[in-house]
């Protein structure tokens, strides 16, 4: 076991080290490549992967509902759903807002039209 570890630690040891050489490389250079600039993330993204953490799960994704992290998210989500049904009354008003419109429009013009029609029947 010892060995192993032994063995990742140079490991990632020498990885970084040459992501250390592409990184001094491509300063004192005028003009980084694209290949340089690649290799550098490939080398920095491999480094941080092999590199052990613990993985922690929240208090609300653990199953303490009760904490004070789950009620905080909990009332996010009643803001976000609060705003979600304040823009959506919004556009369901503007609809009813142009049909009310529509309709006194077009009973205008019907009120119109009949008393243009009394004023040719006299």
């Amino acid at each position: 076991m010892k060995t192993q570890l032994n063995h990742k630690h140079d490991f990632v040891a020498h990885l970084v080290g040459h992501f250390a050489d592409a990184w001094h490389s491509a300063r004192s250079a005028t003009k980084c490549s694209m290949k340089c600039a690649t290799k550098c993330f490939a080398l920095g993204s491999l480094v941080l992967l092999l590199l052990p953490q613990p993985l922690l799960a929240c208090s609300a994704c653990f199953g303490k509902s009760d904490s004070d992290l789950a009620k905080g998210m909990n009332m996010g989500i009643f803001a976000l759903l609060g705003v979600v049904a304040v823009v959506l009354g919004g556009i369901a008003s503007f609809f009813v807002y142009l049909g009310r419109r529509a309709g006194a429009q077009a009973a205008s013009a019907q009120n119109l039209s009949d008393q243009s029609a009394d004023k040719t029947a006299q």
